[in-house]
């Protein structure tokens, strides 16, 4: 085996992204070593990580491109017999035997530009960016190895750690086995890498696919848990392979790391094949949502952070609602969740269909139906209602067509506690609603909330007790009435 070295490497952890494990042929270097740590995987606890899809044209601008200098890079000629690439700071490139059938010219290039990953993705850099170039129309006929450096935060373990490859348009996550200050990783795709840390703690979810393809499962909606984190939409993609497939334990089985909120997920695959002759491999995708998937998957406080208990999203990838081409060729709105400090019903630009709350004292207009639990509370002015209990619930849903707005009213004080709101089934916000007496400084709860961006047509809003007591140890929700639209309240 060849080897160019004009600088020293010690070594390097984690699961891999869009590409499964694979043993190399030929590679000699270190074998013995990488496969009982490969043995060990299941041991250990992986980390999951999140990364915001992000294209260049609309949030990468030149200002937005992190330089890390000096840019040193290490090229060589490699041929069928395979060789190992060391470039500035012990980065390597293993390769091994017959993956190239003839001779090829491969750089690495240690410290070029990168496009920076965005303030809020919960993944800060963690060393030099690593570009590995090969001549254009060439591929490698295996999976090769590439082990690269990183910045070690003391405060953080190893499972704090990946391995990012930025494909032109997007980052994704490329996995990685962390073995001191090094990350290993296997790929066939090049372009540029860059070692980070993860900065959030997510919440593991395991997607495991028991269809015939392999698949890519990617978030499709995504309502945050607290509407006012500023956590942008999730925009990232695992792949799950089908039962008997190549990868590490499980073998049906990857990973996403998750901010709270609810989602609903788009999968897309392919046959392998070219059904309608027009030269390229016909692509599917469906979307998991609905009772027959126990989706909307709600992650929130009490769901685990370890990879051990990741929480699991079965699905299969011949389901009958399958539809040609890729997540990306269909349109999802994001629904947009604002809490107002204001009366909207008694505003300048107030919804335009109001329902009361106390809805057989005054019965609601005849495009509404309201449903609710037995045991409200009933206030005297005719239109506030309570949920009394836990589990107690109480919701409005509109007939008419075109409603793209909905809304609740919150009028609560020291006796209330935590509720949830949902629309359509899907929970969009929860919090507490507890409020001071009339009379007191801060006064009482008194908002609307507002979800917007909707697909028009009929539309359900619910609001349920979480059974959580507020701060003054009642647990009530107070409601005064629901709003219907077809326009948001305008922005400030």
């Amino acid at each position: 085996m060849k080897i160019i070295e004009p600088g020293n490497r010690t070594k390097n952890r984690f699961h891999n992204f869009y590409l499964h494990w694979e043993k190399p042929t030929g590679l000699k270097k270190n074998k013995s070593s990488f496969s009982n740590n490969l043995k060990l995987n299941n041991k250990r606890v992986w980390l999951l990580v999140v990364i915001f899809i992000m294209t260049i044209a609309c949030n990468f601008p030149t200002s937005s491109f992190i330089q890390n200098t000096p840019v040193e890079t290490t090229s060589s000629t490699i041929g069928p017999e395979g060789g190992v690439i060391v470039g500035s700071g012990g980065v390597e490139l293993v390769v091994p035997e017959d993956a190239f059938s003839t001779s090829v010219d491969i750089s690495l290039s240690v410290g070029k530009q990168h496009p920076a990953l965005p303030r809020d993705s919960g993944i800060k850099p963690a060393g030099a960016s690593v570009e590995v170039t090969l001549p254009p129309g060439v591929e490698p006929n295996s999976i090769l190895e590439l082990i690269i450096p990183f910045e070690r935060d003391k405060s953080a373990g190893d499972d704090h750690y990946t391995v990012l490859r930025w494909d032109g348009k997007q980052w994704t996550e490329a996995g990685g086995l962390v073995e001191g200050d090094f990350i290993r990783i296997r790929t066939n795709q090049f372009s540029t890498f860059m070692p980070a840390q993860v900065v959030w703690a997510l919440r593991p979810v395991s997607f495991v696919n028991d269809g015939p393809f392999d698949a890519v499962v990617m978030p499709w909606t995504y309502q945050p848990l607290n509407p006012f984190s500023g956590v942008l939409p999730p925009r990232l993609a695992t792949a799950s392979f089908a039962p008997g497939g190549p990868g590490l334990w499980p073998n049906t089985s990857r990973f996403m790391g998750l901010p709270l909120g609810t989602y609903t997920f788009c999968i897309e695959w392919d046959k392998e094949e070219d059904l309608d002759g027009d030269g390229k491999t016909d692509v599917y995708h469906a979307f998991l949502e609905g009772p027959s998937t126990d989706l909307p998957l709600l992650l929130d406080e009490r769901d685990p952070i370890k990879m051990t208990f990741a929480t699991e999203v079965r699905f299969r990838t011949d389901p009958v609602g399958a539809m040609e081409g890729k997540c990306a060729d269909s349109t999802a709105s994001e629904w947009i969740v604002r809490l107002l400090h204001i009366d909207v019903r008694n505003s300048d630009h107030p919804p335009r269909t109001i329902a009361v709350a106390q809805y057989d004292t005054n019965p609601p207009p005849p495009n509404v139906s309201i449903t609710s639990v037995a045991n409200l509370w009933k206030g005297s002015n005719g239109e506030l209602i309570a949920l009394y209990s836990g589990g107690d619930w109480i919701s409005a849903t509109c007939s008419d067509q075109d409603v793209t707005v909905v809304g609740v009213r919150f009028e609560s004080d020291s006796n209330d506690g935590w509720v949830r709101v949902l629309v359509d089934a899907r929970e969009v916000w929860r919090g507490s609603i507890y409020g001071g007496d009339p009379s007191s400084e801060e006064g009482m709860y008194l908002n609307y909330l507002e979800i917007s961006g909707l697909e028009p047509g009929i539309h359900t809003i619910m609001v349920e007790n979480l059974g959580i007591n507020g701060e003054g140890g009642g647990d009530d929700a107070a409601i005064r009435y629901f709003g219907f639209g077809t326009s948001p309240y305008p922005a400030p």
